[in-house]
C-alpha cells in the first residue's frame, strides 16, 4: 500500500521515516519542501556548490530566476507546517509566519522578489487515523514574510506538485478523494491558478485510484505531469505521465518505457518531472519487479524525453539507488536528483540515507 497511499498522502507523512537530502537548484533563488528541515545546502550564483549540508526531510527545490530573496516552506510534523526565509542564498533560515489551519506543504515556486505560492492540504476531521483532507494553496506577495490561504476550504484532496511558468499564473496538481484504502477512493486533479486562487480544476482523464505528484511548465500552454495509479493487487501501482498543451485545460497520457531494469521491471512510481523547454523532459521514479516495493527487485529509475512526452528512454543510473524522489534541470548547466540509497542483496532493502546524482546535460542521459 505503501507507494502510492505515501506518496499521494505527500513527503510528510510520518508513516515514511525517511531523511531525504534537499535537491540543489541550478540559480540563484531556491525554494524547499519537506518535513523537520535540520539544515540546508548551499550554492553560488548559476554554478553548483561543492559543499553541501545534509537536509534531513527535504523533499523538494524549486528555481525562480534570480531573486534576491529566497523563501522555503517545509512541514514541521503533523499538523504543524513551517515556512522558512533566507536572504544569504542559504546560510541562514528563519521561521516566517503562516496562516492558522494548514497541515502540510508539498511544493513551493516563487516568482519573484516577492510572489511566492506553496501547495499542500489541511484537516477537515480529526487528523487520525486517516482524515479527511482539502486542497489547500498558500500565496505570499512580501517575500515570504506573510502568507494567506487562498483556496476553498470544502474541496476534498491534496495538491502535491506546483509548476509557475508566468509571475502570477501557475499550474497545481494531486488528487480528490481518500488515499485511505485499496483501491484508493481518488482521482488525478490538474488545477490553474491567477494570483493564488483557482481558475480551472479538471480531474485527468484514465487517472481513477491514482494522482498527479509533480508538474513542470516550459510555458503558460505547455506542461508535463507524472504521477501513480493504483492497477490492482496489494502493491499493484504504475508510474504515469501526461502532457498539456492548452495551460491544463486537458490533459493526455503519455506512455512510459517497459522493462526499465531489465525484463519483468516495470515503473511503480514517478515521482518528480524538470522540463527545460517545450519538448525536453527528464523525470524519476522508481521500478518495481514482483509485486512491487518491497520485492527483491526495485529501484530508482530516471527517463527523459525530447519530443514533448511522446517518447521516453531510460537514462543510467548508479546501481545503489531505492528510489528517486526530485529533480531539476536548466539549459547549459544539467539536472541534479535526490533520492534514497538501497541496500544491494538477494532482497534490495532502503537504507533510508539521501543521495544526490547529477549529470551535465539537461536531455538526460548518464548519471553519475
Amino acid at each position: 500500500m505503501e507507494p502510492l497511499l505515501a506518496r499521494l498522502a505527500g513527503c510528510g507523512s510520518r508513516r515514511r521515516m525517511v531523511a531525504w537530502l534537499s535537491l540543489l537548484v541550478l540559480c540563484t533563488a531556491t525554494a524547499l519542501v519537506g518535513t523537520n528541515v535540520a539544515a540546508a545546502s548551499t550554492h553560488s550564483g548559476a554554478r553548483v556548490s561543492t559543499t553541501w549540508t545534509t537536509v534531513n526531510g527535504v523533499s523538494m527545490v524549486t528555481c525562480a530566476g534570480t531573486c534576491p530573496k529566497e523563501s522555503a516552506s517545509t512541514g514541521g510534523g503533523l499538523g504543524q507546517p513551517v515556512i522558512l526565509g533566507t536572504v544569504d542564498r542559504g546560510l541562514r533560515w528563519s521561521a516566517q509566519p503562516e496562516p492558522s489551519g494548514t497541515y502540510e506543504l508539498n511544493d513551493v515556486t516563487c516568482t519573484s522578489t516577492t510572489q511566492c505560492e506553496a501547495v499542500g492540504y489541511k484537516y477537515s476531521g480529526s487528523p487520525e487515523p486517516f482524515p479527511p483532507v482539502n486542497e489547500d494553496i498558500l500565496r505570499t506577495t512580501t517575500g515570504g514574510r506573510a502568507w494567506s490561504s487562498t483556496t476553498p476550504s470544502d474541496t476534498l484532496g491534496k495538491f502535491l506538485g506546483l509548476s509557475c511558468p508566468g509571475v502570477t499564473l501557475c499550474v497545481a496538481v494531486g488528487y480528490s478523494g481518500l488515499a485511505n484504502s485499496l483501491p484508493p477512493d481518488v482521482a488525478g486533479i490538474a488545477a490553474t491558478t491567477v494570483d493564488g486562487t483557482i481558475t480551472g480544476e479538471v480531474t485527468v482523464p484514465g487517472l481513477t485510484h491514482g494522482g498527479l505528484t509533480s508538474v513542470s511548465c516550459s510555458s503558460a500552454d505547455v506542461c508535463d505531469a507524472v504521477g501513480t495509479i493504483y492497477v490492482g493487487g496489494n502493491d499493484g501501482f504504475n508510474g504515469v505521465d501526461y502532457t498539456t498543451s492548452d495551460g491544463g485545460a486537458s490533459w493526455t497520457a503519455r506512455s512510459l518505457p517497459a522493462d526499465p531494469a531489465g525484463a519483468g521491471t516495470f515503473i511503480g512510481v514517478m515521482s518528480g518531472v524538470s522540463c527545460s523547454s517545450a519538448t525536453v523532459c527528464v523525470a524519476v521514479g522508481q521500478w518495481h519487479s514482483g509485486s512491487g516495493h518491497g520485492s527483491p527487485g526495485f529501484g530508482g529509475v530516471v527517463v527523459s524525453t525530447t519530443d514533448g512526452g511522446v517518447k521516453w528512454t531510460v537514462d543510467t543510473v548508479p546501481s545503489h539507488l531505492a528510489d528517486l524522489r526530485s529533480l531539476h534541470c536548466a539549459p547549459s548547466i544539467g539536472c541534479v536528483a535526490v533520492g534514497e540509497v538501497a541496500i544491494i542483496g538477494p532482497h534490495s532493502e532502503s537504507t533510508g540515507k539521501g543521495t544526490v546524482i547529477k549529470t551535465s546535460a539537461e536531455t538526460g542521459g548518464t548519471w553519475h
